[in-house]
């Protein structure tokens, strides 16, 4: 079994690539060659040169000013001041100050988009700064520079790897060194010459708004830089704060640029070796005996009482670091405030504090990454266990078997798996933790293919009420095993979840997006399309208003747009690129779209197709239901649905920032025969709606939209909703028929006699 954990500049087990099917209907995604190749190649060594003596020249200038570094401590040795006296020292200290206030904010391209609009943004913050220089304004030109030279020292690196350069670091280097080449000339104006033409060149490299080809934007807010796996970026950048105050040393500039080539050039054979220990220490682990459920086997498959070297861990109460941490949660609509907190990082943590809660007399409620913590009953009187055990994701590719420790979001599992080829049911966003989601079900990108991803869990080991760890599978704890999936959490604390990975053959995935004027047009083709859809596709209808917010393309931006996602595979003899092609040249008939980047790719761009931003602090409220059901399906009524949704919220007064409908059926329809508690969804879409809260608008205002939606939607309104987006217990919709409630309450009781996690249970998970 391949353990995997993220990790700086790690390596991935080599496999076999999957050829690129050419179909004129989908987006390829083309390299970086030619010209532009022939442009940052030749130009990396010039800029790198230019660079390092640009840079040596910032502190040789600032260090012989009167006021410098050398005549601070050597008067003698100063030379007469220049036209701008010691400007150049004052603008050296804030270059410092603006790299520092770059890193801090966090001038981070994302994940996806933006990283090349960051480049540009760099060189032109750079060019500005020579602009100053020359106009006499050092301070405020070794401010800008330093801005710049992070920007660009952060985001080269991964945008020329984005690019499919044959030698992404040395392509990388050349943007770097450009940046740090004009910040130079901050400094030493009239050798900017060289530099700047240079620049140019690379400025126009670095224009296209995001990676060349057709890519999802991807949401992204200022933050703390991400430098893992950017070494020649933290290189780089130390050779600033290094060179800078030495450079005055007639000895020094030699050795500096000597030392900053060893230094880059050892740096590139430490991570080849450790990319290739790596690799083969992932290979042998691949190819060694599995020992599956290692739990288990100790125990004979015996429940077992943790006890552990834990026995007191850190309860925290309010106002406390500790307890700040354990309620962190990505939805803060509503403040989790339970009576005390402890953040758990392994079973053995888990079950000292359901002995504790015990021993209180206290109800244990459980989180990882809080996406659900809108849907959360009362706290006060409760302990709040958050899990963010430090395993790794490990994964069994002959069985396709992949084991996830509690707190994982689905983003480090869909890394582990990519390698070996393989996908597993995530949501729409990587972000999400796994057990939340597959305990409520779980409506996966894949859902049309392969079902409900609470039924591709193979085994769940969780800690129960009376603190043992019992290992629930099919063979061992089968009914509990059956409840645990999907039957809305209260069973205990599930610590870690192996689920059953599947062979997506060709991925194509992608977003498109119209005008509201085509959106009648658009969506009617869509709706026509679901009746009659392949099952190997899974695609939602969305109304979207995109804020100026870094990764979205500015375009795009201020007003309301349809938009059509989804993500295709290979599956029971159907072919992603004909699903998909037949699909969007319906779609691109009824109208011409202003964004379009389906295309065919693998299974890391999947999670980023949905586009969920991947940061949380923004109050909001949400609605959900799932309409029609098996009775009277047809063009008719997906048309009707549709129109109704348009006329809800495509109006310029709509609260929703977003609103979709998420397409079902396919193999949602019908329960595999070992299915868990909630086994099929009877319906034809999901209805989610997403509005914000504030000072603009209150509840109360966005609650009459919501009862708006729902009256436009009465007539094919279900008695039942996907649990994984069911939020508000206003409104709870129940999540089975009520002969599988009466079965999950009767487990439910036999595992948790005292109901210590009643509060744990999800909305719709009670009610009759």
């Amino acid at each position: 079994m391949t353990s995997y954990t993220p990790a700086a500049g790690q390596a991935r087990p080599a496999i076999t690539a999957r050829p690129v099917e050419s179909v004129d209907r989908l987006a390829a995604v083309p390299a970086l060659g030619g010209a532009r190749a022939a442009v940052v190649t030749v130009s990396s060594s010039i800029a790198i040169g230019t660079a390092v003596a640009g840079t040596v020249a910032i502190g040789a200038r600032a260090a012989v000013e009167p006021g410098g570094a050398l005549a601070a401590f050597a008067p003698g040795l100063a030379v007469p001041a220049g036209p701008a006296g010691a400007a150049p020292a004052v603008a050296l200290s804030l270059l410092g100050l603006g790299a520092a206030l770059a890193l801090v904010q966090g001038a981070r391209a994302s994940d996806r988009s933006g990283r090349g609009r960051a480049v540009a943004i760099g060189l032109a913050l750079v060019s500005l700064a020579v602009g100053a220089a020359l106009l006499g304004l050092l301070p405020l030109g070794g401010f800008l520079a330093g801005i710049g030279v992070v920007m660009v020292a952060m985001a080269a690196p991964a945008w020329v790897a984005d690019l499919h350069a044959g030698t992404p670091a040395v392509a990388a280097l050349t943007f770097v060194a450009a940046a740090l080449g004009l910040a130079a000339s901050v400094l030493a104006p009239l050798a900017a010459l060289g530099v700047a033409a240079v620049a140019a060149l690379l400025v126009a490299v670095a224009a296209p708004e995001t990676v060349p080809g057709p890519q999802t934007p991807t949401w992204m807010l200022p933050a703390r830089p991400d430098l893992r796996g950017r070494g020649v970026s933290v290189a780089l950048l130390a050779l600033v704060a290094i060179v800078a105050p030495l450079a005055w040393l007639p000895a020094v500039p030699g050795a500096i640029v000597a030392g900053a080539v060893a230094l880059l050039v050892a740096a590139a054979a430490a991570r080849s070796a450790a990319a290739a220990r790596r690799t083969a220490r992932l290979v042998a682990e691949a190819d060694a005996p599995v020992a599956r459920d290692e739990a288990s086997a100790a125990t004979g498959h015996a429940n077992a009482v943790l006890a552990g070297g834990k026995d007191r861990p850190a309860f925290a109460g309010p106002g406390s670091r500790g307890y700040r941490r354990a309620v962190a949660a990505f939805d803060p609509t509503e403040p989790l405030r339970p009576a005390r907190a402890v953040v758990a990082t392994d079973a053995a943590v888990v079950a000292a504090a359901v002995r504790e809660a015990a021993a209180a007399g206290q109800g244990v409620r459980v989180h990882s990454t809080g996406h659900a913590a809108a849907s959360s009953s009362s706290m006060t009187d409760e302990l709040l266990v958050r899990t963010r055990f430090g395993g790794a994701v490990s994964v069994d590719p002959a069985r396709r078997l992949v084991r996830v420790p509690a707190g994982t979001p689905w983003a480090d599992v869909v890394a582990a798996a990519a390698p070996y080829g393989l996908a597993v049911p995530h949501g729409s966003s990587g972000h999400v933790g796994v057990i939340g989601y597959l305990s409520r079900g779980g409506l996966s990108a894949y859902a049309r293919s392969v079902g409900i991803a609470a039924n591709s869990i193979e085994s769940v080991e969780l800690v129960t009420a009376d603190g043992r760890v019992v290992v629930a599978s099919r063979e061992h704890e089968p009914e509990l095993f059956w409840a645990v999936r999907g039957g809305g959490g209260g069973f205990g604390v599930i610590t870690a979840v192996t689920v059953r990975a599947f062979d997506p053959g060709q991925v194509v995935t992608g977003t498109a997006m119209w005008e509201l004027a085509d959106a009648d047009a658009v969506a009617g083709a869509w709706a026509d399309w679901t009746v009659d859809a392949p099952a190997n596709i899974t695609t939602s209808l969305r109304v979207m208003s995109l804020p100026p917010l870094p990764g979205m393309p500015l375009r795009l931006s201020g007003r309301k747009l349809l938009v059509i996602d989804g993500t295709a595979i290979d599956r029971d003899g159907l072919r992603s690129t004909e699903s998909a092609g037949d699909l969007l040249a319906t779609l691109r008939r009824a109208g011409r779209p202003v964004f379009d980047s389906w295309r065919a790719t693998d299974v890391r761009e999947v999670a980023k197709t949905h586009m969920d931003p991947d940061f949380g602090g923004i109050a909001h409220r949400t609605d959900t239901a799932m309409l029609g059901g098996a009775e009277g399906r047809g063009r008719e009524r997906s048309r009707a649905i549709v129109a109704a949704f348009l006329e809800q919220v495509t109006p310029a007064g709509s609260p929703f920032l977003m609103a979709e409908l998420r397409q079902l059926g396919g193999a949602l329809r019908t329960a595999p025969e070992d299915a868990g508690a909630v086994g099929s969804f009877e319906g034809d879409f999901a209805w989610f709606g997403g509005a914000l809260i504030g000072k603009r608008r209150s509840a109360d205002e966005v609650a009459v939209a919501f009862a708006g939606a729902r009256a436009a939607f009465a007539e094919w309104i279900t008695d039942y909703t996907v649990p994984t987006f069911a939020a508000d217990r206003d409104r709870p919709q129940r999540n089975y028929p009520e002969e599988v409630r009466v079965r999950v309450e009767a487990i439910r009781a036999k595992v948790d006699p005292t109901g210590m996690f009643r509060g744990d249970v999800a909305v719709g998970a009670l009610a009759g």
